[in-house]
């Protein structure tokens, strides 16, 4: 996935000890190594921000900028296989502070916990996975810097725990000298960032007259607008499908905060439309939430996030589970959303609520995990 001119520099993993039951002395070291790509760095325009970030920009006189790290573990000896691993950065200038610590455009680990949110010491704890030798890691920070800073440096720091054997040997490997990184901020404005994408669909739409799809139409776009109303984010673009509606939520908006409020609001707005349904009617939508990076397009928004939330969204599955259910929604998320914000708030959905499928398509080379919500 790396061009060897984005290479920044390549680490050898040495560690000097190990953790295991019952054994005694220093394990051996098995041969890894980390390779850092040179990080992306793209200034964010106010308009691009959450209301709150855009008066701190007016406020303050502060910045905000996109940072995407990466990094790459090469595959260890065997029987060796990772356990986790961990990346960490410190930038410079200690006033500047990360905002957001989001997943990148082409996550690659089964999940990250992250660490150092509003401090400028912050990175990501992988789960990491083998695949083809080794294992890529991408992420997105959005950084606050003050409003005169014409750059953005720091260093990164990388270390891995690697196991084997049933009695689970560990040895721990760090990746010797810190990294050096420093990259301007230009006058530039990167044409896209890492964003929330929600599709929602109206079920059985094609069965209403015209004058019906209107009323339809009406009342999905009331639900969103009340659904959105509670997150205060003011910049939400909207995207008329006709039968549905695709919503991106502005980079830097807190997901922990945003994905549950809309869920909440959502579900009261959809209980007041079927107490006022008449004989006969009914109103069902399906929804899918991804996130990646988004950018305008011609006609509206383009990227893998809104491509993958309209996948989400239309899956056999979910069309399965609400037509077998009756209920007045169901919910497809993507494996990195469900990991990072359903998991972690742990109600407004319930995890437990959600099952995990396998969503393929392969005339669209669409092969991804998924966590379906039946209310």
């Amino acid at each position: 996935m790396f061009e060897t001119d984005d290479i920044l520099a390549h680490r050898e993993l040495t560690g000097p000890g190990h953790q295991g039951d019952g054994d005694r002395g220093r394990a051996q070291v098995p041969s890894t190594s980390i390779t850092y790509p040179r990080p992306l760095l793209y200034r964010l325009p106010p308009s691009e921000l959450p209301p709150a970030l855009q008066r701190r920009v007016d406020d303050q006189g502060v910045q905000y900028v996109g940072l995407i790290l990466a990094c790459r573990l090469s595959a260890p000896e065997k029987p060796w296989t990772y356990a986790r691993a961990g990346l960490q950065v410190i930038l410079n200038n200690a006033r500047a502070r990360v905002v957001s610590l989001n997943e990148g455009e082409w996550p690659a680990s089964d999940g990250a916990d992250h660490f150092g949110l509003l401090t400028h010491e912050f990175g990501w704890m992988f789960r990491p996975h083998e695949k083809e030798g080794w294992s890529d890691y991408v992420r997105q920070a959005v950084v606050e810097a003050p409003g005169e800073e014409t750059e953005v440096g720091g260093r990164l720091e990388g270390e891995a725990v690697l196991t084997k054997g049933v009695a689970r040997r560990t040895v721990l490997t760090q990746a010797g000298d810190p990294v050096t990184f420093c990259e301007p901020i230009s006058g530039e404005q990167r044409e896209g960032a890492t964003r929330v994408v929600i599709t929602l669909d109206v079920v059985g739409y094609s069965r209403h007259r015209t004058s019906g799809q209107d009323a339809v139409q009406k009342r999905l776009l009331w639900v969103a607008e009340e659904a959105l109303k509670p997150l205060a984010l003011g910049n939400v673009f909207t995207q008329d499908a006709g039968d549905g509606l695709q919503l991106v939520l502005p980079a830097g908006a807190d997901e922990s905060v945003a994905i549950p409020t809309f869920y909440r609001a959502l579900v009261a707005a959809l209980d007041q439309v079927h107490a006022e349904l008449g004989e006969g009617e009914s109103f069902q939508i399906r929804i899918g939430m991804a996130r990646g990076h988004t950018a305008a397009g011609v006609t509206g928004v383009r990227g893998q996030a809104a491509v993958l939330a309209a996948r989400l969204c239309d899956c056999a599955q979910a069309r399965e589970a609400i037509r077998d259910s009756g209920a007045d929604f169901v919910l497809t998320v993507s494996a990195e959303l469900y990991e990072d914000v359903v998991k972690q708030a742990g109600r407004h959905p319930r995890p437990a609520s959600f099952t995990p499928i396998r969503v393929v398509d392969e005339g669209k080379h669409l092969d991804v995990q998924a966590w379906l919500h039946r209310p």
